[in-house]
């Protein structure tokens, strides 16, 4: 998944680095979203400006409506944790009460930041929306680096899968869902990449502006055009929540879960679009038959494939060589995962539901990351950036009025 994923931030600053032999890591600085007097509802993802400002965007509530009703949420921080503004947008207008559900972000070059997710409307407690939680459109907000919303674009219904994931590159903004949308950096519609009945959970965009997709059906290339360069179709057996990474050598991995099989399925393909091998590992014993999160892949330094299969009963992380043989894995009891990421050095860092960890290349863990309150159960982003290392969650506290958000840096030297 993305190196553009985002989360909250804020304030308090202590010293001190990531601890090695597996220690619990101490911040040099971490920071709580009081809200006033709403509550933080998400937190969603989290990414680093060109200024070195920290931007985190997730769902807050809104306090004025009679319902509970989510507005988008972005913040900004700088380097040092100083709070430089924060950014809302409400879609409810006219009596209307719509509820804006965050997917993902991502950032631009000047610091302007995109956001993505969907939006249903619960004003009729009668109507269909309200019934069945049903969504009634896609929704495109670009903040710009100050926290000014510069303009705002709606789609259809989204259908089967909402839109999941959302990436900047080559002055393009491509974005996820039932297909795969670009954008201009101004909000005009590029082009829609249809594949028929195919979803795409996860989307990458590579230096040339072709666009890697994985879903429920297909992993697929488009060429920069739009065209199909290749489409690799999936065994039944695998869901739609998925991930795919552009590997050195111009193709990519793609991982997948299999729930009824209670493992997941790691495929590695070349540029070309052939399977150079495909491989099974199972989940965590804890998680066997739990509700998985979506199987993270990223591609080491050297080549070799990380793969974290994980649920609310336990994780599991694998290390698997280039000819996709497991070398190592490590597994715990702690929650799902919903962030994947490697250094230079080839460390790998997972974080999830309150808990982080780094681990060498070996598999030896060098730093545990838990929270000073108990995290949300669906919440949990972790980012490596440059020589440190962000965590960002939805937590218990410290205040007494609803979920707070939360962010903190970490030295990773």
């Amino acid at each position: 998944m993305k190196a553009s994923q985002l989360n909250l931030i804020a304030l308090s600053v202590i010293s001190a680095g990531l601890t090695a032999c597996g220690g619990a890591a101490k911040p040099q600085w971490e920071a709580y979203h009081p809200n006033g007097s709403t509550s933080v509802a998400s937190v969603d993802a989290v990414a680093v400006d060109s200024y070195g400002n920290v931007i985190a965007v997730g769902t807050s509530d809104n306090p004025t409506l009679e319902t509970n009703s989510d507005d988008i949420y972005v913040i900004s921080h700088s380097a040092s944790g100083k709070q430089n503004w924060i950014g809302r947008y409400d879609f409810s207008v006219n009596g209307r009460k719509v509820t804006e559900d965050v997917s993902d972000a991502t950032i631009d070059e000047a610091g302007n930041v995109y956001v993505v997710g969907t939006a249903f409307d619960h004003t009729d407690f009668n109507s269909s929306s309200e019934t069945s939680n049903a969504f009634d459109f896609v929704f495109l907000v670009k903040f710009d680096r100050f926290g000014s919303v510069l303009w705002t674009q709606t789609y259809g219904a989204p259908g089967i899968l909402p839109p999941q994931d959302i990436e900047y590159a080559n002055g393009v903004v491509t974005l996820g869902g039932i297909n795969i949308r670009q954008v201009t950096p101004d909000g005009q519609l590029i082009r829609v990449l249809d594949q028929g009945d195919a979803s795409f959970w996860d989307v990458e965009v590579d230096a040339l502006g072709n666009v890697y997709g994985c879903g429920n059906e297909v992993n697929i290339k488009f060429n920069a055009n739009g065209s199909v360069a290749w489409s690799l179709a999936n065994p039944e057996a695998v869901s739609a929540s998925c991930s795919v990474d552009i590997t050195a050598a111009g193709g990519v991995v793609t991982g997948y879960d299999e729930y009824f099989n209670d493992r997941i399925r790691v495929n590695k393909i070349s540029d070309a679009g052939k399977l150079v091998w495909s491989t099974t590992t199972a989940e965590a014993k804890s998680s066997a038959g739990a509700i998985a999160a979506p199987t993270l892949v990223k591609e080491a330094p050297d080549g070799s494939i990380l793969a974290v299969s994980s649920s609310n009963q336990g994780r599991k992380l694998a290390k698997l060589t280039t000819d996709g043989r497991e070398i190592w894995n490590r597994t715990s009891t702690d929650k799902s995962v919903y962030s994947l990421d490697v250094d230079a050095k080839g460390n790998s860092y997972i974080y999830g539901v309150g808990v982080g960890e780094k681990f060498d290349t070996s598999g030896k863990s060098l730093a545990k990351i838990t929270l000073p309150y108990r995290s949300w159960d669906l919440e949990g982003r972790g980012l490596v950036s440059g020589s440190s290392l962000y965590v960002v969650d939805a937590i218990a506290g410290p205040y007494s009025k609803g979920a707070q958000g939360y962010t903190a840096k970490y030295a990773n030297p």
